[in-house]
């Protein structure tokens, strides 16, 4: 209990301290969902506030840079993700789309590292 407390303590202090920090923002954090299926992969990236003329998704090396830049009331906000993106991704099936501020990313797994169905007999 007392363990639990000194934690919570510790998380206010936090929370204060990256709240007056000048170069953070609620506005630039974003919720993430990365999934795998049979295919390929599926990212979606909750980017409230931004246009896709505002957006820069690109791949290199095995990364997906997500990066974007809007403004709000004359402030502007910066996002910038880089996601590890796994080696069987055919880069290039990769499509993305922002819909309502979700961004989707999907993309297929190369043909040659799809898993293979063994019959058993």
């Amino acid at each position: 209990m007392l363990y639990s407390l000194r934690l919570n303590g510790l998380d206010r202090h936090l929370d204060s301290f990256f709240n007056d920090w000048p170069l953070t923002s609620r506005a630039t954090v974003s919720s993430i969902s990365f999934t795998e299926h049979d295919d390929g992969y599926k990212l979606l990236d909750h980017l409230p506030g931004l246009k896709r003329k505002d957006l820069n998704v690109q791949y290199e090396e095995e990364l997906l840079v997500v990066e974007g830049e809007s403004k709000i009331g004359g402030k502007s906000y910066k996002y910038s993700r880089v996601y590890d993106v796994p080696v069987n991704l055919d880069p290039k099936t990769l499509k993305a789309t922002l819909t309502d501020g979700v961004l989707l990313v999907t993309g297929e797994r190369r043909e040659d590292k799809k898993p293979l169905k063994v019959e058993v007999s």
